[in-house]
């Protein structure tokens, strides 16, 4: 067992990531990349949840920037995102998270999109950067 304590007044909970001190901050919108899993769209606009390690928060889908060709393996404008495609998005959650690049930290830089209403996945998602 191990005891931290902050030097101001900072709330932890369980699970919560308790980064270096030279980590990046915390960050409450972030672009990323999709594997969309589920028979209905994503449409901007989309409110979910999103589960990074053992926090899951609400999450907004600001916009979809693309979604990727896989017979060219070009990026092409989109409003939608369909069962099997991936895509890059711009993502606003509603509590800031410890998200990383996940070309810098598997860990860090791996989420889930959730059905809000059931708990079912919708999406795999990496942070993009």
């Amino acid at each position: 067992s191990v005891t931290v304590g902050p030097d101001n007044a900072t709330a932890a909970g369980r699970g919560d990531v308790i980064p270096a001190v030279r980590a990046a901050p915390p960050l409450r919108e972030f672009p990323a990349t999709l594997t969309w899993l589920a028979d209905t769209p994503l449409r901007p606009g989309a409110r979910l949840l999103l589960k990074h390690g053992t926090r899951t928060v609400p999450v907004i889908i600001r916009a979809l920037t693309g979604r990727l060709d896989l017979d060219a393996l070009e990026q092409h404008p989109t409003d939608v995102l369909s069962l099997n495609d991936i895509g890059a998005v711009d993502l606003v959650v509603a509590e800031p998270l410890p998200v990383l690049p996940y070309a810098a930290s598997r860990h860090g830089g791996a989420f889930l999109l959730l059905d809000a209403s059931d708990g079912n996945t919708l999406a795999a998602g990496l942070v993009a950067g």
